[in-house]
């Protein structure tokens, strides 16, 4: 699922007060490409090299940010939902621990994940 938006450039003074744009449209469509997979907005960061400070405060004065990023977090959660029912319906892999080490893999459904899922 891709949606393309257009985000006008919204200049964000850089740490040394130069007028560079901190958030620029390619980092704001790194971090909605980031965004719209994981659903992380702090890993949505990293992925754009911006720090969450950053990135709120331009959602915060761009509409169209704001907008985009609603419609990123959107299609994180049928993403998310989608991995929730298949791993509640197949088997997850669990690893078994013995003295503090890793002994074993075991594959179990996991009931729990179908809750949260409902």
């Amino acid at each position: 699922m891709n949606a393309i938006v257009t985000i006008e450039p919204t200049p964000t003074a850089g740490p040394h007060g130069d007028g560079h744009t901190v958030f620029s449209p390619r980092r704001q469509a790194e971090f909605l490409a980031s965004l719209q997979l994981f659903g992380n907005v702090r890993l949505a960061c990293r992925a754009a090299g911006v720090s969450a400070q950053t990135a709120y405060r331009q959602q915060r004065a761009s509409v169209a940010l704001a907008q985009a990023w609603d419609a990123a977090l959107l299609a994180a959660r049928a993403h998310a939902e989608a991995t929730l029912a298949d791993r509640a319906l197949n088997e997850v892999e669990a690893a078994v621990f013995y003295h503090g080490e890793e002994g074993a893999q075991r594959r179990r459904y996991d009931s729990r994940l179908l809750l949260a899922h409902s």
